[in-house]
């Protein structure tokens, strides 16, 4: 006998007994709650019963009649009890417990990757428990508090390693009202030669990209089915909204866009995940987003409550194996001629036509997620309409600017850490508010490099200076894997990667454009003008622009704009770095001189080479671009359309290839509209063999600071690459000065600094 029917009969024996009991005792409480138990084993026994039967793998049809009058029996028979009623009787209230929250791991082998999928063979009672009482929420600004991101369980492949969640009310129309997530992709952390098994171990975590359809046919029933007979056609978790009065009420997670869709459309013939070696290229896949909508029973709660959390959530995911090759799309994503030649996901040979998802307290989840509704999520507009009528925020801001950055932090591959983040950050704020930007998010991630609280909250002291114009957050989470791309193990830096996707997630919808950069990249205006009068030019001389991108190269630190460190003993020289060359006493930035002004000596002379173009940065339109990965707009609402929705053109028919205009992108003028200046920290030891290195030559290559050119000094791409360069006298020199900058911007930015 099957674990299902064991169960139903267990149950039966018990009920019986309660039965019985009620009968002797005679009290009409007692009697009601035992009648309602009762009539609810009849909904448990065709439950566990029906879906015993299996398809035989030869039947190529479904009787269509036998199938929906079992699903009416179904249906009938749960009709007795509303949703709350039965949340009351199957999840009784424990406000303790409601407010702990809790992951329910489920084994992994209660998963067997068999055709057609069986049932799994899951209960309440082998589900590993484990509790995080000291995690919550700051109903204030929207924020986790100790959310255990780095403690994320790792014996359930199946769970989404969330690093944010918020509610959105962003529009300000109740019914758009929803819990949005911000999730990395664990098995990309490590995906090199010789992670093999953990890549497969965490083979779940592609799944959850996979949409898969359902079929409600019942209350709390819920049946794996066709993309035909689908009630809700593309989701993977089951979100179910419960608070301390026993309401409960499910819904169905949502995608921001298709991925296997934009994988079928970006990548023709690659499959979203590979099973051996790195698939690290696909960017798209390293943050998982989707959303929940909030059952219309909790919005006014949340609003009354708005001081502390007065919801929770459950988050359940719809567990199946991930799919390879095969892509679960029809014809309205792809179209009738595409369809044709489409390699797609049969469900029924995959999950049979009878697959029934587990009750959900049998379920691995996540439990107790704590809801509430903040109107601190977005520096000026995501507010809570007060007015059911009120269905639009203006946008208030034209240019939004998001970091994540670290009192101290570690380059990639680099074992001695960079210290100056706290002076750098103040003047990298002052010199974008010059600049035209509206405002300023700060993801701070020192709390993990650094353990003096001192330390710790000098970053915060720093933005408490701009109350108006910059938001803090903490950001208490570790990049999962630092190493350089290049590494037979690269990197995920899952910390940096998840902010960006909040940022834009929390703050997009306020905003025209938006872009995530280093504090050590500063973002010019090469114009008569601000970055706002720029962007409003673009957006109605060039509706079509919705990305600009900025080619990036280092500036080098000007040696005569140094000075020797004061104690050379803490030029922190790493082991496998010193050189037979007679060292130099090493270089900082002068005291009293900007970063600014010291890096403004680019080793390439503007306009950049176009090799230039894969380290570059972006500023994009956030309704536009829907993913974006550090410095590429991954998918796009050109992209994501599908071919039902496809707005057709004499010139721009739909078509399984990306098309160039799909991206709305284009390089800015470097030399009349923007530029980006990259202000890369040379650390005092890199200066330390100038008088070796610093000379005309291919072999020397290794000069730590800036010589400057003179403008009559002709850049060549080819030369450059040799180290060639000399100026007027023959005196070797490696970069050159941006005028503007130096006439313009820094002046500025000294006389703002004084005046702060």
């Amino acid at each position: 006998m099957g674990l299902p029917a064991q169960k139903a009969r267990r149950g039966l024996l018990r009920r019986t007994a309660c039965l019985r009991f009620c009968l002797r005792r005679c009290t009409a409480g007692i009697f009601l709650v035992c009648f309602l138990a009762w009539m609810n084993l009849n909904a448990t026994l065709i439950y566990y019963q029906e879906p015993e039967e299996q398809v035989p793998a030869d039947k190529g049809h479904y009787d269509m009649g036998r199938r929906e009058n079992e699903r009416n029996m179904i249906v009938n028979n749960m009709q007795v009890q509303t949703n709350s009623e039965q949340a009351k009787v199957e999840h009784p209230s424990d406000p303790s417990d409601k407010k702990i929250l809790t992951f329910y791991l489920e084994p992994p082998s209660t998963m067997i990757d068999t055709k057609p999928l069986p049932m799994r063979k899951t209960s309440a009672d082998i589900l590993q428990k484990i509790g995080f009482s000291q995690a919550g929420v700051n109903c204030t600004n929207g924020f986790l508090i100790r959310f255990p991101t780095d403690e994320f369980p790792e014996s359930d492949p199946f769970l989404p390693w969330i690093h944010d969640y918020f509610v959105d009310t962003s529009i300000g129309n109740n019914k758009s009202w929803a819990v949005k997530f911000v999730a990395q992709n664990r098995r990309r952390c490590d995906t090199g030669h010789g992670k093999e098994s953990a890549m497969k171990f965490w083979e779940p975590q592609m799944a959850l990209f996979q949409p898969v359809p359902i079929q409600i046919v019942g209350n709390n029933k819920y049946l794996l089915s066709s993309l035909d007979e689908a009630t809700v056609l593309e989701t993977r978790f089951i979100c179910r909204f419960h608070d301390d009065k026993g309401n409960s009420e499910i819904s169905f997670s949502e995608y921001p866009f298709n991925y296997e869709y934009i994988n079928w459309r970006k990548h023709r013939e690659q499959s979203m995940f590979s099973f051996k070696g790195p698939d690290v290229g696909l960017f798209e896949f390293s943050q998982l987003l989707f959303s929940c909508p909030v059952p219309e029973l909790f919005r006014n709660s949340m609003k009354l409550h708005k001081d502390q959390p007065s919801v929770w959530m459950d988050l359940i995911p719809i567990r199946t194996p991930a799919r390879h090759g095969e892509r679960l799309l029809g014809e309205m994503h792809v179209g009738h001629d595409e369809s044709l030649h489409l390699e797609a996901f049969d469900t029924v040979k995959a999950f049979g036509d009878s697959h029934f998802l587990p009750e959900l307290v049998d379920s691995g989840r996540i439990a107790n997620l704590p809801i509430c509704a903040s109107d601190a999520s977005n520096p000026s507009s995501h507010q809570i309409a007060e007015k059911e009528h009120d269905t639009s925020i203006d946008k208030r801001n034209t240019l939004v600017l998001c970091t994540w950055t670290a009192s101290s932090y570690h380059r990639r591959g680099d074992r001695i850490a960079v210290n100056d983040a706290p002076g750098r950050l103040r003047e990298w704020i002052v010199f974008h508010k010059l600049a035209g930007v509206d405002h300023i998010v700060i993801y701070d991630n020192s709390q993990i490099s650094v353990a003096d609280d001192e330390v710790n909250t000098s970053l915060k002291q720093i933005t408490d200076a701009f109350p108006d114009f910059v938001t803090y957050h903490p950001w208490p989470f570790k990049v999962c894997n630092n190493n350089r791309p290049n590494n037979k193990n690269p990197g995920e830096r899952s910390s940096q990667y998840a902010a960006e996707s909040s940022c834009r997630e929390r703050y997009g919808p306020s905003t025209d454009w938006m872009a995530f950069i280093d504090t050590d990249e500063y973002l010019v205006p090469m114009i008569n003008g601000t970055w706002k009068d720029l962007l409003t030019n673009i957006m109605q001389s060039s509706p079509q622009t919705k990305v600009l991108k900025m080619k990036s190269s280092r500036g080098r630190p000007r040696e005569d704009l140094m000075e020797e460190l004061a104690d050379q003993n803490d030029c922190n020289i790493e082991p496998h770095r010193k050189r037979k060359d007679p060292l130099d006493p090493c270089l900082v930035p002068r005291r009293n001189e900007t970063f600014l002004r010291v890096y403004n000596c680019d080793y390439i002379k503007p306009p950049r080479p176009d090799r230039f173009a894969r380290a570059m940065k972006q500023i994009y339109q956030p309704s536009f671009v829907l993913s974006h990965f550090v410095h590429y707009s991954t998918i796009t609402t050109d992209i994501a359309r599908y071919h039902k929705d496809w707005i057709y053109g004499n010139d721009r028919p739909f078509s399984r290839r990306v098309n160039d205009y799909e991206w709305g992108d284009r390089f800015l003028d470097e030399l009349n509209e923007g530029v980006l200046v990259h202000t890369k920290s040379v650390l005092p030891y890199e200066t330390m063999t100038r008088s070796a290195n610093c000379r005309s030559g291919k072999q020397y290559r290794g000069c730590g600071v800036g010589r400057v050119c003179p403008e009559s000094t002709i850049f060549n791409d080819t030369i450059h690459q040799e180290n060639l360069f000399v100026d007027e006298s023959g005196s070797f020199c490696n970069c050159w000065i941006n005028q503007k900058v130096e006439s313009t911007w820094v002046k500025r930015l000294e006389e703002a600094l004084l005046g702060t």
